[in-house]
């Protein structure tokens, strides 16, 4: 991982930008957790896992980018649900189904994506 930083000011204020990974096709960030789609289709996520919104089948929060799915074409979350469309035009949602964000005549249970 590389990592720039420049001082700025006579208080030498910092400002730092690092890489978190290549080939990056596409990002989504969030105000808890963000989503990177890479050239090649795969879905990596990170951040805030309460609602297991990440897609990993837990609720464990993730600080590092891990992979979550392939074959992924668009992402779009909320703070508690998260949504792609893979390749054959498939939407998929995962997360809370509170106020029936997901959908209003199902329960779909915390189990990692196929």
């Amino acid at each position: 991982m590389a990592l720039y930083c420049i001082f700025v000011g006579k208080s030498m204020k910092h400002y730092c930008m690092f890489t978190i990974m290549d080939n990056v096709l596409s990002v989504y960030a969030h105000e808890y957790s963000s989503f990177a789609i890479k050239n090649d289709g795969t879905l990596y996520g990170w951040g805030n896992n309460y609602y297991s919104q990440l897609g990993d089948g837990t609720m464990t929060n993730r600080l590092t980018p891990f992979l979550i799915t392939d074959n992924v074409k668009f992402v779009s979350a909320g703070d508690s649900a998260t949504f792609v469309i893979k390749n054959v035009n498939i939407l998929w949602g995962w997360g809370s189904n509170s106020d029936t964000k997901i959908h209003n005549e199902i329960f779909l249970p915390k189990t990692k994506l196929p």
